[in-house]
């Protein structure tokens, strides 16, 4: 339930706040359905509130909803059972003011370059199809003259002439990352973190909420600040600027290969295995640095406890999000779950082919070649194996004598788990709780790339590490520029996890000094610091 007003007017019935009685069971019924896409939203009326917190709950954060309200006492009303001072202080929530609402829209939306204007009108039951034609009016007149004063004042920044060129020593260092990605904004303020204490001048600039959406907002913070090196972090560098700058487009992960812009920038690879990719798909002359995850160093001497990390994100394996409609493709999509699963107790190689072709073996169904056959592959090496892998690892986990925790988005802590740890959505928020602790080990899964930044910084807080494949052997290639073989311990089925666990609680003394040897040698060599003098010996 929530909080709302029934209203009893003097010789009047008496009347609920917008209508109802029950203002969430309305709004979920009139808003369940709704697709809002990559833009902003627009209600013609705040009615009780509730279809606002059902659109701010579920629209991600850097997405805004413009509130058009005539009745200032319903506003009055819906904020004193509601607080929305945060998602107002943020700017998610946009109340118009009802004297002049076209003025409005301009004016706010001129003071913030970045912000979109509303996009999508939701249709309410309660607004007459009048109101709503207004309401629709007002945005689209809107949306029109602001992309056009906006094109105008790309056009003038992209022909501008270039700033004087500003001295090389020390670099004005510009950080972007202009998506929702949290490894990419992780990434961009450790940066920032290792630019200040080489006490160079910076730019940080992401995507921190809807007044940093549009692509004006990014070019005018280039232009008043005129780097010299940008780092674009995560995705391609498209701002149509002009500048004296060495442009550096830092690829991530594997999937952003595909998606690096035919342009003159630097890429650089995170991984070995990202900058094989990009040597090997990009055109004929592209310049390839290999720019490998770093760390922040810290202090590897936190108390040790006896609990074991599992460190990964967890994919929604539901066939449904992950593409799958087709009846006989949900059926090899169950069987090929339980086709990894088996791979796994028995210690054999999982990979994509081989589980799709065992899942089609046991059902009895054999997708030809194709584009259909290539998408389910996909969806088995990037979520399905994962998934399965990841929960079955946790299982082997929970039967153990110690206690266990999860770090990586998708998690839940399993109700009524005594041994469970608290589950942290990223290792820096483990780092940021208020007793930080070392654990006996953490267990990384890595299939796609074993090189990862969580994994870096685990090392670099002195972590003993477990990381899944048939050997050292067989992720050297991957891991060999940060990590020595004697640096971490693998495992590939219940027996060789359980095996090393028992051999690292045997001796926990030896096995977190050597971890501290591994901090150290981390700290001195792979520092974010280290990576941006990487950069700067690269400027002309």
């Amino acid at each position: 339930g929530s909080l709302t007003f029934r209203i009893e007017e003097p010789a009047q019935d008496p009347a609920w706040l917008g209508g109802t009685a029950a203002p969430l069971a309305r709004a979920e019924g009139l808003l369940g359905a709704l697709v809002i896409g990559e833009q902003n939203a627009a209600l013609p009326t705040l009615a009780a509130g509730a279809e606002l917190r059902f659109l701010l709950d579920r629209l991600p954060p850097h997405r805004a909803v413009y509130v058009f309200e005539n009745d200032l006492r319903s506003v009055a009303a819906v904020l004193r059972c509601s607080d929305y001072a945060r998602d107002i202080a943020r700017g998610r929530v946009i109340f118009v003011p009802p004297a002049d609402e076209p003025g409005f829209l301009e004016h706010q939306l001129s003071a913030h370059p970045g912000l979109l204007p509303p996009g999508l009108i939701i249709c309410l039951p309660q607004v007459s199809q009048t109101r709503l034609e207004q309401v629709r009016t007002f945005c689209a007149n809107c949306a029109s003259a602001v992309s056009a004063a906006r094109a105008r004042r790309l056009q003038e920044l992209a022909a501008a002439p270039p700033a004087t060129p500003a001295a090389t020593r020390p670099p004005r260092l510009a950080v972007l990352a202009l998506q929702l990605d949290p490894a990419a904004q992780h990434a961009a303020r450790a940066l920032e973190d290792a630019a200040r204490k080489l006490d160079w001048p910076l730019l940080l600039d992401i995507v921190a909420g809807p007044q940093d959406v549009h692509p004006l907002v990014h070019a005018e913070r280039l232009a008043s600040f005129a780097p010299n090196l940008i780092v674009s972090v995560g995705h391609p560098f498209e701002l149509p600027l002009r500048a004296w700058a060495t442009v550096c487009e830092w690829h991530l992960r594997s999937d952003q290969v595909a998606k690096a812009a035919d342009n003159s920038a630097l890429k650089l690879g995170a991984s070995p295995h990202v900058s094989d990719l990009l040597r090997r798909e990009c055109r004929a002359g592209t310049r390839v640095f290999d720019w490998y995850w770093g760390c922040q160093p810290c202090d590897p001497t936190a108390p040790p406890k006896d609990v074991v990390l599992l460190v990964g994100d967890l994919p929604d394996d539901d066939p449904a999000r992950a593409g799958i409609e087709q009846p006989s493709h949900v059926l090899l999509w169950n069987s090929a779950q339980r086709c990894a699963a088996q791979l796994w107790f028995k210690g054999e190689l999982i990979s994509a082919s081989i589980v799709l072709k065992r899942a089609e073996s046991a059902v009895g169904l054999s997708l030809p070649p194709g584009e259909t056959r290539a998408a389910l592959l996909r969806a088995i090496e990037r979520t399905l194996i994962p998934a399965t892998l990841l929960r079955t690892i946790r299982q082997a986990l929970s039967s153990g004598a110690f206690g266990f925790g999860t770090i990586g988005h998708g998690w839940t802590p399993r109700a009524n788990s005594e041994r469970e740890a608290i589950a942290f959505c990223s290792i820096w928020d483990f780092m940021s709780q208020a007793k930080p602790y070392r654990p006996i080990a953490a267990v990384f899964l890595g299939i796609d790339d074993p090189l990862s930044p969580a994994l870096v910084q685990a090392g670099a807080l002195g972590w003993p590490l477990l990381l899944y494949g048939s050997g050292p052997a067989s992720l050297s290639a991957g891991l060999s520029p940060i990590f020595r073989a004697a640096d971490y311990r693998t495992f590939n089925d219940p027996r060789s996890l359980a095996l090393a666990l028992q051999d690292y609680r045997r001796d926990p003394g030896h096995t977190l000094a050597r971890a501290g040897k591994t901090a150290q040698q981390l700290s001195a060599r792979h520092s974010y610091t280290q990576r941006l003098r990487q950069l700067g010996d690269l400027l002309p």
